[in-house]
């Protein structure tokens, strides 16, 4: 199963992969900002979600 963090403004992928990251470190190394539309980064338990993939 692939993992997918993205910016929920512009769509910027900051991490695909197999294995689970860490959100707060993917956030430091992007110093708290989308790279692409500067949308603060913010870690909020409330607005993370898994979702399946449709096929």
């Amino acid at each position: 199963m692939t993992i997918r963090i993205y910016c929920e403004r512009c769509g910027f992928v900051f991490y695909r992969g197999d294995e689970l990251a860490n959100p707060q470190e993917i956030i430091r190394r992007y110093g708290n900002r989308c790279p692409r539309c500067y949308k603060p980064l913010i870690l909020d338990p409330k607005k993370i979600s898994i979702k399946a993939k449709q096929r």
